[in-house]
């Protein structure tokens, strides 16, 4: 602390001054991993189940039901899964998900997920296929 009084004195011709920290009702900011946990989280005690939910007891119209309807027709719900194009012995095989090749194969599904992130080459002879 000497030194911040220093460069204040030097840099503002001050006479130095005795500054006193008290950190006895310091308080963590939040954080990314829940700094606002508990009573200290604003949504704390505010339930929105059962009868407390605005929609409790109500139910959308079949026009608003046929909107969302037509609206999720478009959506394209393929970026959960992740495909996977195995290749072995010049064999290319297709699957819907890293689960799915893993059980048709008799494959380790962490294996089959680490030959498609580039973690490992290969697996049960199984290659990652790439189209080209």
């Amino acid at each position: 602390m000497a030194w911040v009084t220093e460069s204040l004195s030097a840099v503002f011709d001050l006479d130095p001054i005795t500054i006193e920290w008290d950190d006895t009702d310091h308080t963590p900011t939040p954080t990314v991993y829940g700094g606002h946990r508990g009573e200290k989280n604003g949504m704390y005690g505010s339930a929105r189940f059962g009868e407390l939910n605005p929609m409790w007891g109500r139910e959308h119209s079949e026009k608003s039901r046929s909107l969302m309807r037509e609206m999720a027709q478009g959506r394209d719900h393929t970026y959960h899964s992740k495909t996977v194009s195995l290749i072995k012995d010049g064999e290319v095989r297709h699957f819907k998900s890293r689960a799915e090749a893993a059980r048709e194969l008799g494959l380790n599904q962490p294996s089959v997920s680490d030959v498609m992130n580039g973690k490992r080459t290969h697996t049960g002879g199984w290659m990652k296929y790439v189209k080209g």
